[in-house]
């Protein structure tokens, strides 16, 4: 059966940007309940040798549980952020696919120059990284790329990808960035359509590092697919990237 664009009045993309104290906010929020589900594991988990699902569903548990009902980190609240959800259904930006799920999203309460509220917010794609799960093939490939192809966030300007770093991957602060700048120069230099990066990883000044995350660093990447609402070119892309040590 062929889906068809439902028409709205007014549409105007890509979104008003995402303020950057708020990605800061979500960003804390995150780095905190990873702190805690290490500190205070559930039964039987053990976030070294977890699934990449697994691990997501207990740190999505902590963040909306207890970071956001017990505002445990200021501003990471319901006045601010609606409630956090894991594996939402979102389309694609042609509406090739209406079954794409980032791993988790954020949206904000107040958006009051959206139309498409339905695919508005902090889309959070999240990925292992470890000896069986490579930066180049997993985490650049199986995440980066959905935001560049337009699989979800396309609305957005900005977009989230968190990664879970095995102990032994982790090393020095600046080999996590080292691997990361090394799989996109490489991909700039034999595909550079594959992520289309225009920015090599460059730390946020803005970001603070906590006990169990590296600071945040932010890329940039040309999307090259037009919104089929207005026939407008998709704007240039703002991804931040957030490693959690296992």
């Amino acid at each position: 059966m062929a889906i068809g664009i439902f028409r709205i009045a007014g549409v105007r993309l890509p979104h008003p940007p995402i303020p950057l104290h708020l990605l800061l906010i979500v960003e804390q929020a995150l780095a905190e309940a990873w702190k805690r589900l290490k500190r205070n594991p559930p039964a039987g988990f053990n976030i070294a040798t977890a699934t990449e699902d697994v691990i997501t569903f207990y740190l999505h548990q902590v963040l909306v549980n207890d970071i956001y009902r017990r505002r445990q980190v200021p501003g990471f609240s319901r006045e601010t952020f609606n409630r956090p959800e894991r594996e939402p259904k979102v389309c694609s930006f042609n509406l090739s696919s209406i079954d794409k799920m980032p791993d988790l999203r954020v949206d904000l309460v107040d958006r009051p120059n959206v139309t498409l509220l339905t695919d508005d917010g902090i889309f959070i794609e999240c990925k292992p990284i470890d000896a069986a799960h490579s930066v180049p093939a997993h985490y650049c490939r199986r995440g980066i790329r959905r935001f560049v192809s337009g699989e979800y966030g396309w609305a957005m300007s900005e977009g989230m990808m968190v990664a879970y770093v095995a102990p032994s991957h982790r090393g020095p602060r600046a080999a996590p960035l080292a691997s990361l700048t090394a799989a996109l120069t490489t991909s700039q230099q034999t595909t550079p359509d594959e992520f289309a990066t225009t920015q090599l990883p460059s730390a946020c000044p803005l970001a603070t590092a906590r006990h169990a995350s590296i600071v945040a660093w932010t890329t940039r990447h040309r999307r090259q697919f037009n919104y089929v609402q207005t026939g407008g070119s998709a704007p240039e892309l703002l991804l931040r990237h957030l490693w959690l040590i296992r």
